[in-house]
């Protein structure tokens, strides 16, 4: 939980938290007509400020600041969940899953403008997250991800450039109209607060995680670069 906490502090008063707010002013005036591709864009950099943050407090506990270094610290995590924790509905999973929701719900509010994020039910997550699958494995969507590929390894493109692009132009259009589809609000904030919604629930329930993984082992055949393969 330290982690977790000391996590939150720098979101709220660090410099990670200044540039979330920079990042939701200077989105909001304008300039990306590409709504999917502005909402990837936020999304993608809201994510990245997570990173630093998590692996600027992780540093001084002995793990690198690396990728190596965090997913160390998530096994570390992992096994001693297994050693000490023996419900899924303990105190300790209550905690964790609070401090989860509470970091996501600063950072929406600070890079995208959301106060006190209300994220979605589960049976209503599930919902959404079976209609996304269904968008993903259209042919247009598999076509698109391909042709991504094939313009990014022309320009020889890091691989966030890349995963950025495939979110604007496959993943949310993809989940914008599984929101539609389901009756739900399709808007940049509104869909934000949703993948975030498929993102926490998918660390507890199984169908959720199983699902978003088949969308994305789909996508990673026409984007190898989801797998490391460049």
């Amino acid at each position: 939980m330290a982690v977790s906490d000391t996590t939150l502090l720098y979101l709220e008063h660090g410099t990670a938290g200044r540039e979330l707010d920079a990042l939701r002013k200077e989105v909001s005036g304008g300039g990306d007509k590409d709504e999917d591709m502005s909402l990837a864009r936020r999304y993608q950099k809201m994510n990245e400020a997570l990173i630093r943050t998590r692996l600027h407090v992780l540093a001084p506990l002995g793990f690198s600041a690396d990728e190596e270094g965090l997913r160390r610290y998530v096994q570390a995590v992992e096994r001693t969940l297994k050693r000490h924790v023996t419900s899924a509905d303990s105190q300790e999973m209550r905690d964790l899953r609070a401090a989860e929701v509470e970091t996501s719900r600063v950072l929406l509010r600070r890079a995208f403008g959301v106060d006190r994020a209300r994220f979605l039910e589960p049976a209503r997550v599930r919902s959404v997250a079976f209609k996304y699958l269904a968008n993903i494995q259209k042919p247009a969507s598999l076509a698109a991800a391909a042709d991504i590929t094939t313009e990014h390894r022309k320009r020889n493109t890091p691989a966030a450039e890349r995963f950025t692009d495939l979110l604007g132009r496959v993943m949310f259009p993809g989940f914008r109209t599984a929101l539609a589809e389901d009756g739900l609000d399709a808007s940049q904030q509104a869909a934000a607060v949703a993948f975030v919604s498929v993102t926490l629930q998918s660390s507890g329930d199984p169908v959720v995680a199983q699902t978003m993984n088949t969308a994305v082992m789909l996508l990673a055949e026409k984007a190898p670069f989801l797998r490391g393969e460049l």
